[in-house]
């Protein structure tokens, strides 16, 4: 009797922590869980920049990238960026102009394994962890401010 209440205070628990997770974040979830992608536990902060999509939408990311480069060095372990759905690296890199990648955070997906496969996959996609796991996932898109709302946690 006793281990079947532990038993069911456990799955108590462990269903209550899922439900603070919006369905966008859940679907998140479930596409990297599907792919098999797993985060460091030292990973809190990851940008994923699709190679197509919305235009406007990639090239605020990109800008963001440009704008705090500091933030995604590879001295420090929290932050990340990945470029996915890319077609050819010279294009990225004449896209990137003067950001040098060699000294930050970055994975070149050519596979295209971070890339989406739902309505998010034409914007940037902003991954908050926590021990590695997604805690919530957002889209920067004309209606939201995923990339201001990533600026705050970069520099807390």
């Amino acid at each position: 009797m006793k281990h079947l209440l532990i038993f069911l205070t456990i799955i108590l628990a462990l269903s209550c922590c899922g439900q603070d997770k919006d369905a966008f974040t859940k679907r998140v979830e479930q596409y990297f869980t599907k792919e098999n992608i797993q985060f460091k536990p030292s990973q809190q902060n990851i940008l994923i920049i699709p190679g197509g999509g919305c235009p406007g939408c990639i090239a605020s990311g990109i800008s963001f990238v440009k704008e705090n480069q500091k933030a995604f060095s590879n001295k420090q372990e929290k932050n990340f960026i990945v470029f996915t759905g890319i077609t050819s690296r010279k294009i990225l890199y004449r896209r990137l102009n003067d950001i040098d990648l060699q000294n930050m955070n970055v994975i070149i997906d050519t596979n295209d394994r971070y890339k989406v496969d739902f309505e998010a996959c034409e914007y940037p996609l902003v991954l908050y962890l926590s021990h590695g796991d997604i805690r919530k996932a957002e889209s920067q898109s004309p209606e939201s401010d995923a990339l201001e709302h990533l600026t705050d946690e970069l520099y807390k």
